[in-house]
């Protein structure tokens, strides 16, 4: 019996594809091929056949303003060594991987466009108006939120309505078990953070987006018995430019309390215990598709400072409980109450609540049966 294939756009270096392919596009009977646009070594542990592409490093690979040509000239290789394929499956949308699909429509009787977040939510309707042909040829486009819904209808209307499938990815770092057994006070002790402090992490990674700066300067207008009962983390683990770095450190200079940066990747071992010695987790960036991390923080039990500019509809929607802000100029009091304050036990209580909550409604186990639903023709 010939083996399904199924040819993705992607890149397999990202952690969120390889727990795709792992979670959902593990069978024997598959053969798999990725195609990005950098030359890297990657594994998979799948019973899948896996080939990513390119298989070797290019001229064209170090040249930015023509790397887009790479889906383009990889996926006529693939086709002409592989065939014709059953599935394409474009994951993270860009200018490369659809003008590779305009090529790859004659090779394949079904083709799945899935938006990640900002490949939608920071692109302006000028550009993703020159998306719609494309969206157009093929068969399905996934959204993971409604947020992406309402950026995805406010460009295209509801013209695609039929097309249009909302499901998540499942999240990996989502087990009470591997919870239960990571000790706070060993991983404050690890990390040399104090036990004698709030612990408040601020962003999910090292993209200025994040608005760290604006944060930080809130908290210094904390007055000097506040800021010396907290410590801040930073997981600046990736998109992270040298200059923002800098930049961030400099603002940091004259803060009054304790700090760490992570920049290195972190697994999902490394994750759990940052959630785990977090206090609370401050949210401030300019848009978000309900992403992992603020997830695993809810399910994790810590707090959430969410900006108001940023609406989950879904978390008020499933009764999750977090605080929100409309402005910088907020946190100062907000985070003043918390720390003098603490929680009352109600909120406590509902703080465990959303663990229930966040399981039911993004683990890989509740979404992998809405994407392998995908990878049938009659859908």
């Amino acid at each position: 019996m010939e083996k399904e294939k199924i040819l993705i756009l992607g890149d397999w270096e990202s952690i969120w594809l390889k727990k795709y392919v792992e979670n959902v596009l593990n069978e024997d009977q598959r053969k798999i091929v990725i195609i990005n646009d950098k030359y890297s070594i990657s594994a998979f542990d799948v019973k899948s056949e896996i080939v990513c592409l390119p298989s070797k490093k290019s001229t064209l690979l170090s040249n930015p303003r023509l790397r887009f040509l790479v889906y383009l000239l990889e996926t006529r290789r693939a086709v002409k060594k592989y065939g014709r394929f059953d599935f394409v499956h474009v994951h993270y949308v860009n200018r490369g991987k659809l003008l590779a699909l305009r090529y790859l429509k004659k090779y394949s009787p079904k083709i799945i466009i899935t938006f990640w977040g900002s490949d939608l939510l920071r692109k302006d309707n000028k550009e993703l108006l020159t998306y719609e042909k494309y969206i157009e040829m093929s068969d399905n486009v996934t959204l993971a939120s409604k947020e992406l819904l309402k950026k995805f209808e406010s460009v295209y209307g509801q013209k695609y309505a039929k097309k249009v499938l909302p499901i998540r990815f499942g999240i990996s770092a989502l087990s009470k078990v591997n919870y239960g057994l990571i000790n706070r006070d060993k991983c404050r002790e690890e990390w040399e953070i104090p036990n004698d402090k709030k612990i408040i992490s601020i962003g999910y990674n090292g993209s200025e987006g994040q608005n760290h700066i604006p944060v930080i300067n809130a908290i210094k207008r904390l007055p000097a018995d506040i800021r010396k009962k907290i410590f801040l983390i930073f997981p600046l683990t990736y998109g992270l430019k040298p200059e923002y770095l800098l930049e961030l450190e400099q603002s940091l200079k004259d803060i009054e309390c304790g700090y760490k940066i992570f920049t290195e990747f972190m697994d999902d071992t490394e994750t759990m215990k940052l959630r785990t010695v977090t206090d609370l987790f401050i949210h401030a960036q300019r848009t978000d598709a309900l992403s992992a991390s603020v997830q695993e923080y809810l399910f994790a039990k810590k707090l959430l400072l969410n900006p108001s500019w940023i609406e989950y509809q879904e978390f008020k929607k499933m009764g999750i409980y977090y605080w929100e802000y409309h402005e910088f100029d907020e946190l100062p009091k907000l985070l003043k109450k918390y720390v003098a304050f603490g929680l009352q036990e109600d909120q406590k209580m509902r703080l465990k609540g959303n663990q229930e909550l966040i399981a039911a409604y993004s683990s890989w186990e509740s979404s992998s049966e809405e994407w392998k639903k995908l990878y049938t023709m009659g859908n």
